[in-house]
């Protein structure tokens, strides 16, 4: 039986792209054999090589379709990624169209034979080069950028630095490719230095900006216009106000704190880069309804009368539905609480799946005093029931 190609990247079967290649990058930067020198490279390699192949297969729509149909078995009769022989427009290799390899697939009575080479570690390379941002040979001691490109340093470096700096949590509209390597310009890659003694470029400073969203908002999910207004300082000194509006799409279900880049958004200021303008989400307070990490707390007063004989409730939802709750087949005590599990937030980070709906009972005394006439006829009928 073949390899799960999706267990050794650590998703779900319905992962999208960004989910793969968060998934890739950090397993990746975990392997990869640079980082890993001595007694523990020839492990490591075998692990970068083998989540090398598991993003290079879900992260191609037609490579995907087969190996969840066929598993790894439907792809042994593909050449390596970028060879001679692989897939291109209209079919698959072999020259059968539609996506059916030459070597046929399980179940048709012929078995596939998997390529002598096997998945090289120089593909895996080649394949975190081009995730990273394109031509980074000299990184792995190849011959450089090309073109006359000065030297970059070692990876054993790029590791070391990487470590030193804070990662995004969320980023929108923004440069397209991780920190690590600094931003490319015609001379090289900035921000890493290099042999000659160039120090690492200013990096943007980051302005924090609080966002203020409903319950509702972090629920449902939304989509909020900003307008912004920023100061513009060109190269002769003289600076000028421009306005933008920004756009920020709230996921359902993403907590306070969460942040939200936008890169080269806020103030430019001579000699400086471009500051980046960072959202924080704020959470505004509900009427009804607290959060506690992805469940949602919902206090509920019942009267004496109803917590002795407990009956159907009816619990307004974020998403304008209405639960018919029954409190409990008993006396609902004060300070009891009943969990009703998926009806919380949804879970940012797991498709489909929310938290909990957690109602917390109170129960509301009368503020006169009974008699002795009714105090009698009270315990009465309380009489056998302890």
């Amino acid at each position: 039986m073949g390899r799960d190609f999706y267990k050794i990247l650590g998703v779900s079967k319905d992962a999208k792209d960004d989910e793969l290649k968060k998934a890739y990058r950090k397993l990746a930067m975990k392997w990869h054999p640079d980082k890993n020198p001595g007694d523990k490279q020839a492990a490591a390699s075998e692990k970068f090589k083998e989540v090398s192949e598991a993003y290079d297969t879900l992260s191609d729509p037609q490579k995907r379709q087969i190996f969840d149909t066929y598993g790894e078995e439907g792809l042994q009769g593909m050449p390596p990624p970028g060879t001679e022989g692989a897939a291109g427009p209209g079919g698959m290799p072999g020259g059968f169209p539609g996506g059916v390899p030459a070597g046929g697939f399980p179940g048709m009575g012929v078995r596939f034979q998997s390529t002598p080479a096997g998945f090289s570690e120089d593909t895996a390379r080649r394949i975190f080069e081009e995730f990273m941002g394109g031509d980074l040979g000299g990184m792995f001691g190849g011959g450089g950028l090309g073109g006359g490109a000065r030297r970059v340093p070692s990876f054993q470096g790029i590791f070391a630095e990487s470590r030193k700096r804070p990662q995004r949590e969320g980023s929108q509209g923004g440069r397209l490719g991780p920190e690590l390597f600094g931003r490319r310009s015609s001379r090289g890659f900035q921000g890493m230095g290099d042999d000659m003694g160039e120090g690492p470029a200013p990096r943007p400073q980051k302005i924090e900006v609080q966002l203020s969203c409903t319950l509702e908002e972090l629920f449902n999910g939304a989509t909020k216009k900003l307008k912004v207004t920023r100061n513009v300082t060109d190269a002769a000194g003289k600076t000028s106000k421009v306005e933008e509006t920004l756009e920020i799409k709230l996921k359902p279900g993403w907590k306070e704190g969460t942040k939200v880049t936008f890169e080269g958004k806020g103030d430019s200021r001579p000699g400086a880069p471009r500051q980046d303008l960072v959202f924080v989400i704020k959470q505004l307070p509900h009427a009804r309804f607290s959060r506690h990490g992805d469940d949602l707390h919902c206090p509920v007063t019942l009267s004496l009368v109803q917590a002795l004989h407990p009956d159907s409730l009816d619990v307004p939802t974020l998403d304008n539905r209405v639960l018919r709750v029954r409190p409990r087949d008993t006396v609902v005590l004060p300070g009891s609480q009943k969990v009703i599990p998926n009806e919380g937030m949804p879970k940012a980070r797991e498709w489909g799946k929310r938290g909990s709906l957690v109602l917390k009972y109170a129960v509301k005394f009368p503020r006169k005093a009974l008699d002795a006439t009714e105090a009698a006829q009270l315990a009465a009928l309380l009489e056998g029931k302890e």
